[in-house]
């Protein structure tokens, strides 16, 4: 979609190239993005204003729509409004000697977008590249009231972050940020656990003598292989342990299924199903029929 988007110009192009509130707040928008930011192809590092002798270390760097100069930019400035060139790259010498190259954020993401033709992208999503080119037409035909939302489904698994950042995309790409019928912040919940504004069953409080969770986790996700017990009659684990990770939700099934690191006898589904939440799902399907 963000291919098409770019490639038929459907994207609102005045909102993306405001680089700070003070630009946002000329054009009566309640936000802005970085996507005329400068970013080190090499490192994928935003470009410093200090880097390159034109600002502070805080500040970053655009290529200022009007002149075509390396401008730094504050953020958060609400006087001093700055545009830049969507579509940028340069190779830049720093106050250090060294020369890099350099692409503005948009630039990064209109070249990732056309990496593969968008029959490519269709073949490895298993759908036609006119229901891509269906949904991101219309999802481009009503301005600010529209909204791609996301929630467990698309990020419940190890490649989840990078799908949410791809689906809040296509949100900056139309410029729908704090709009009625856009994207906006969460307004909160009375929370699950009946534990906000005196809520007449606290489930944190109701079991005062509970048995807390003890040992490792059936996804082995938040301990070490070496320090578990199965590491004194194993020489390498039989399946991977996520030690620096949590929510390994597609783990679940497949452990189960292998008894690793211990089999279970009831599977307690909460909040979700990994048949719908996870890439492949007929693998996971496959497991909880037998």
């Amino acid at each position: 979609m963000i291919k098409w988007i770019i490639e038929n110009k459907r994207y609102d192009q005045k909102y993306l190239e405001n680089a700070n509130m003070a630009a946002a707040k000329e054009l009566g928008e309640p936000s802005f993005t970085n996507a005329t930011y400068l970013v080190g192809v090499d490192n994928g590092k935003l470009l410093r204003a200090s880097e390159v002798g034109v600002g502070r270390e805080n500040g970053y760097v655009i290529v200022g729509k009007e002149t075509g100069d390396l401008l730094a930019v504050d953020p958060n400035d609400k006087e001093n409004l700055l545009r830049g060139e969507l579509l940028a790259s340069r190779k830049l010498k720093l106050v250090t000697g060294e020369t890099i190259e350099v692409k503005t954020g948009f630039q990064l993401l209109s070249e990732s977008a056309n990496s593969k033709s968008l029959e490519g992208w269709a073949d490895i999503c298993g759908i036609s590249s006119s229901d891509i080119i269906s949904l991101a037409d219309e999802f481009t035909r009503h301005g600010k009231r529209a909204i791609a939302e996301l929630y467990r489904g698309p990020v419940q698994h190890t490649n989840g972050y990078y799908n949410a950042q791809a689906i809040i995309t296509l949100n900056l790409l139309i410029g729908n940020i704090g709009w009625k019928g856009g994207l906006s912040k969460g307004g909160g919940h009375w929370h699950e656990m009946g534990d906000k504004r005196d809520g007449p069953f606290n489930l944190k409080k109701l079991h005062l003598g509970k048995i807390k969770a003890v040992g490792v986790k059936l996804t082995r996700e938040g301990s070490k292989f070496q320090d578990s017990t199965l590491a004194l009659t194993e020489k390498k684990p039989k399946r991977p342990w996520y030690p620096f990770t949590s929510n390994v939700y597609q783990e679940i099934l497949p452990a189960a299924e292998a008894g690793y690191p211990y089999p279970i006898k009831v599977l307690f589904l909460h909040k979700g199903t990994p048949v719908y939440s996870i890439p492949g799902s007929n693998t996971q399907l496959k497991i909880i029929k037998t």
